[in-house]
């Protein structure tokens, strides 16, 4: 590389050459023509010496008055240089004086121009605090007011708190009687509670019995007076609370009677229920606007349904409608509250009827009660609408008066026909209308559809039957068993049963029991001997199987393509129907797109077919901040009896328990236990559930990478169909269109009830008797497994425990060097993994204070190139720390711009000492159509821009002045 310093001095020497030769062609020139004048005018002489002489001579003198003339035109030149610097030096002087003159003149206008604005601000400020004064004397005033008010109604106030005082002191009274009232009461209901504890101990024995001998045919004709006290018993006091958790009697009730479906038992209700409703419906309705007198508004609200007193929620949106009516009218509705709420079992008195009726908060009233008793009036309506249109003709014209729902097997409607009153009766489990003789009238098909759920449920949809006198006697028998047994068993409190669930072989729906540990896999009915009290909440039925066989077998070939995927799948999922766990795998639902896979569909599909036997916890997989491996979440009780635990959408964030996960699959007999931990009562069962977590590709949870037990537990199940709605199927591009993209179905979801029983058949063919294996893991399947695992891989942890601060400014590191260490591999890495180092680089320079430069980058020819670009002097006075460098790959749009901004940040720097000649070279190069001469570049002092060859050729012609600055300037460099 050639100095410019020697550049600068051979050019100079040129010139200086150039100048000191011009002067000798003038002169010859001048001599020449001074002989041929001389040779014109003068003769020949004969002697030729004297000749030469004399030309010698003339020659001689020529020469010596053009010195004396080239030294005279010398002295001008050097005195028209000294005056005309001399000018210029009194002319610079003169425009500096002018140029003082102008700045004294605008510091002068500026100083008067910043007094009169200080003097307006001054005035304007005097201004506003006048009128603020103004204001408060105004609002002091006002404050004098109001006090004064105020001090009138406070005195009105405590002459209203006298008046209440006194009242409050005569209600005393009227209490203090009431409670002498309620001691004698007290002992009477104790002399009464001692009686019901002898019946208590009889029913005892009584539920053994039925136990051990399910239901006898004369059961009700031999235990009559029992039943008949049991009854009393419980209509008087209740005893729910303590005994509707008895297993035994879970397992009664699961067992269903021959004949009889299951859904009976659960459609029928004791006769411990409330008073019977009779809704009556007049044919003009009043109007809200009407004013209620307290006779009036009782009506209203005792025809109320019974459900209105009997759930709290109901009962106390009443008490408040109540309460801000009688507020608007002026009279007191407590009475009214009170008639109403004692036609509840849950009445207490009117101590809690008062505390929940003051608690009025003013937004519900008379409106609330009248739309409820609309709603009730409309379902009527509906009701008589139907039944006009299915009943003989002589019973036209009819009128529903009320329905009387009390008890659950006969429905009692109050009709009007023929101008008389008779009542009808309706059977809803055979969908029967008949009148109180037990004649069949006709055949109900429509449910009545109302807002109101009791009147809507008097006529279910079903199918026309056709049974003979014996079958109805035989069905109302039944039935009449069951109540009783239900009346007498499900009130009885809890003993202590632990054989139930205890076959963990056994798949159990409403109606049969799938036996799992069978060769083959069998389907038959519930037996005693099951001991079963958990089912899947569902009945199994082999028409709807074979139905939508086929249906069920596309959808699980749209969600998972891959035929080897898909078998490991169903086979995996068939494992969970047995509740024996031994050394088993944990599932991993894993994809790269967001809410377009078809996890939740699918998750859906398995809660629908698991039913009781599915829950879906996430708290359960995740680390808490101080739980352990035998410390769990609170709701882990609700892993009992589970056979499938999902834990969905996953993310980065959190931490998986891998001790937990690890437990549960891989001990044949893991207990987990709890004293009174995180649940008042302990417990203790084991745990029959396999486990399915589910999260993206990119948002991988933490765990624990050497942890070999857990990932060897783990498979990962790559979900590649994708699922996009009709308009972006439209949209999609034809080249994306592949064989794994479907159009969504909404609708898919309804369909699941009647594919239960499919899809549960679909599971016994995968199912493997050999607990032990599963069919071989596809290759695709290791190399997610592979995946997510080193994306779990924390680069930030890695930085902190791996970089250290350096000494020089020449010691960096480079993002391949730092993905070279960790992978141990000098080899081309993988794009993924340099972005998420990359990510981790950019987070963990900011929070420690390092600095991060990117790559240089940018276009040759159309092409993406890379440049490795050293750090900085500023850099390294700035930071005194490592710089770490990122390889980027990026098509030239892309590179422009980052060459753009780290031109920026190269060309604001604090000193021109500093700049890095190679570096610009590259950052001022191609991109942005700079020239440079041999790799240097030129910077101007005073702006600290970079100049181009041109600028700086130019600047060096017009003065000798900006010449040498740029040799001082790269002298300095």
């Amino acid at each position: 590389m050639i100095k410019p310093k020697n550049i600068i001095v051979t050019r100079y020497k040129k010139e200086e050459q150039a100048n000191t030769s011009g002067p000798r062609p003038t002169s010859t020139c001048r001599h020449n023509e001074t002989r041929v004048d001389a040779n014109k005018k003068k003769k020949p002489l004969p002697d030729l010496m004297s000749v030469a002489d004399h030309k010698m001579a003339v020659e001689f003198e020529s020469r010596r008055s053009f010195h004396k003339e080239f030294d005279e035109q010398k002295k001008k030149c050097a005195s028209l240089l000294a005056s005309s610097e001399l000018k210029d030096q009194e002319i610079t002087k003169l425009k500096q004086s002018i140029n003082d003159l102008k700045k004294n003149l605008n510091d002068l206008k500026n100083e008067q121009e910043n007094k009169c604005a200080s003097l307006i601000a001054s005035s304007e400020l005097k201004e506003q605090e006048i009128t603020k004064l103004k204001q408060s004397i105004n609002d002091l005033n006002n404050n004098l007011i109001d006090l004064e008010n105020t001090n009138t109604e406070l005195v009105e106030e405590s002459n209203t708190s006298e008046k209440k005082i006194t009242s409050l002191n005569k209600e005393k009274e009227k209490l203090k009687k009431r409670n002498t009232l309620l001691q004698s009461d007290i002992r009477k209901l104790k002399i009464q509670n001692e009686k019901m504890e002898n019946l208590l101990q009889t029913a005892r024995q009584s539920c053994k019995e039925i136990f051990n001998s399910k239901v006898r045919p004369n059961f009700v004709q031999e235990n009559s007076n029992l039943i008949t006290d049991v009854i009393k018993l419980y209509e008087s006091c209740s005893h729910g609370d303590k005994t509707q958790h008895c297993p035994a009697i879970q397992y009664m009730n699961s067992v269903p009677e021959p004949i009889t479906s299951p859904c009976h038992i659960e459609d029928i209700v004791s006769n411990d229920g409330p008073p019977p409703k009779k809704m009556k419906m007049d044919d003009s309705i009043i109007g809200i606007d009407k004013h209620y007198s307290e006779s009036s508004l009782k009506a209203l609200v005792m025809n109320l349904e019974s459900r209105h007193s009997d759930k709290y929620d109901l009962w106390r949106k009443v008490l408040w409608a109540l309460n801000q009516y009688g507020r608007e009218k002026g009279y007191d509705t407590l009475q009214i509250a009170d008639s109403f709420s004692k036609r509840s079992s849950k009445y207490k008195n009117l101590q809690d009827v008062k505390k929940t009726f003051e608690c009025s908060d003013g937004t519900l009233s008379l409106p609330y009660l009248i739309e409820n008793s609309k709603i009730y009036e409309e379902g009527l309506d509906k009701m008589t609408e139907y039944l006009s249109t299915i009943l003989p003709p002589r019973y036209s014209p009819l009128k529903i008066n009320y329905v009387d729902i009390r008890d659950r097997r006969r429905f009692r409607l109050n009709v009007n026909y023929a101008d008389e009153s008779h009542t009808l009766v309706i059977i809803p489990d055979l969908c029967v209308l008949g009148n109180e003789d037990g004649k069949k009238i006709c055949f109900l098909e429509k449910r009545i559809t109302s807002k109101n759920t009791e009147l809507s449920s008097l006529c279910p949809r079903m199918n026309k039957v056709k049974l003979t006198k014996a079958e109805l006697k035989y069905i109302c028998m039944c039935n009449a068993i069951i109540r009783m047994r239900n009346i007498t068993i499900s009130r009885i409190e809890n003993i202590d049963f632990p054989g139930l669930d205890s076959n963990l072989d056994l798949f159990v729906t409403n109606n049969k029991t799938v036996v799992t540990s069978s060769i083959p896999t069998i389907i038959r009915n519930i037996e005693k001997e099951d001991l079963a009290e958990t089912t899947c909440g569902w009945s199994y039925n082999r028409e709807l199987s074979k139905k939508h066989k086929d249906s069920v077998m596309s959808y699980f070939i749209k969600v998972m393509p891959r035929q080897a995927e898909r078998d490991w799948f169903l086979s995996f999922v068939a494992k969970m129907l047995n509740g024996q766990k031994r050394n088993e795998f944990f599932l991993v639902l894993t994809h790269k797109r967001e809410n377009k896979n078809g996890i939740s569909t699918l998750m859906s599909l398995l809660a629908t077919v698991f039913g009781n036997y599915f829950i879906a916890n996430t708290k359960i997989v995740v680390a808490g901040a101080s739980r352990s491996n035998n410390q769990y979440d609170g709701g882990i009780c609700n892993l009992n009896g589970k056979r499938l635990l999902v834990a969905d959408e996953l993310h980065k964030t959190d931490t998986l328990n891998c001790d937990f996960a690890k437990a549960i699959t891989g001990q044949s007999a893991y207990y987990i236990q709890d004293k009174k931990k995180y649940s008042r009562t302990p417990f203790k069962f084991l745990v029959q559930a396999g486990l399915i977590m589910s999260f993206a590709e990119d948002d991988v949870p933490k765990f624990d990478k050497n942890d070999q037990d857990f990932v060897k537990r783990m498979v990962a199940f790559p979900m590649r169909s994708r699922f996009l709605s009709e308009q972006e199927f439209i949209d999609l591009p034809s080249s994306d269109k592949i064989p794994s993209v479907h159009i969504a179905d909404d609708s898919l979801k309804l369909q699941f009830p009647e594919w239960r029983s499919a899809v549960l058949d679909l599971l016994i063919k995968y199912l493997q008797h050999d607990n032990e294996s599963l069919p071989p893991i596809s290759d695709s399947m290791v190399v997610w497994a592979k995946r997510l695992c080193d994306a779990n891989f924390d680069y930030y942890d890695w930085l902190n425990s791996h970089v250290r601060k350096a000494e020089t400014y020449k010691e960096f590191i480079t993002a391949t060097d730092i993905m070279t260490i960790i992978t141990k591999s000098p080899e081309d890495h993988n794009a993924r993994e340099m972005a998420k180092l990359k990510i981790a680089m950019t987070d963990w320079a900011g929070k420690n204070g390092f600095r991060y430069k990117p790559r240089h980058v940018y276009p040759v020819d159309g092409l993406p190139q890379q440049f490795e670009v050293r750090p900085s002097s500023s850099d390294i006075t700035n930071n005194k720390k490592a710089i770490a460098h990122q390889h980027v790959w990026c098509s030239p749009e892309e590179a422009c711009y980052q060459v753009h901004a780290v031109r920026a940040a190269v060309l604001y720097r604090p000193r021109p000492d500093e700049y890095d000649l190679e570096e610009a070279h590259i950052i001022l190069g191609a991109p942005f159509g700079f020239h440079y001469w041999n790799g240097i570049r030129f910077c101007a002092w005073n702006t600290g821009r970079w100049l181009s060859q041109k600028e700086v050729v130019e600047t060096a012609r017009k003065s000798w002045v900006a010449a040498a600055a740029v040799v001082l300037f790269f002298a300095i460099l």
